[in-house]
């Protein structure tokens, strides 16, 4: 769990708890700050969640760019890169990264290879992976079009 939803969490139990054994013993002011503490952690949670959907979504889309540029390099030269650094300088000045707080790169992955003597190292397939938040791994495999999430 990212540290920042961890501490929010726990100041948000702490602070009811401490509110709770405030109020039954009538420590108004210490239950005032509690109340406040509340709120305040309740705001920081929230905001927590609010960036780390932009950052999902801002992932996901420069994910689907490179899948993008993937299948326009394949329609071209008929089979994938072996690499994603071959999409450079034609299809990107360089190769987009995920968001803050998922995985330092992309994972590109071959499949369904073969060696051709005409034609070198020939792969039919790819699958472009990253590492997101709570270690919750996406995957997209081109012999099916689709990301698969796992918890």
């Amino acid at each position: 769990m990212p540290l920042g939803i961890t501490v929010s969490l726990l100041i948000l139990f702490f602070s009811v708890i401490i509110w709770l054994v405030s109020f039954i013993l009538q420590y108004k002011k210490v239950a005032k700050t509690c109340i406040n503490l509340f709120i305040v952690s309740l705001i920081s949670l929230i905001t927590v969640f609010i960036i780390s959907s932009i950052g999902l979504n801002l992932t996901k889309k420069r994910a689907n760019v490179i899948i993008e540029r993937l299948i326009d390099y394949k329609r071209i030269e008929n089979h994938y890169p072996e690499s994603l650094n071959e999409l450079i300088p034609k299809y990107f000045k360089s190769i987009p990264e995920p968001s803050i707080g998922y995985s330092e790169s992309f994972i590109y992955e071959l499949d369904d290879c073969e060696t051709d003597s005409s034609k070198g190292f020939i792969c039919k397939e790819f699958q472009l992976l990253y590492t997101g938040q709570l270690e919750t791994e996406a995957k997209y495999t081109s012999s099916t079009n689709k990301w698969e999430y796992d918890d």
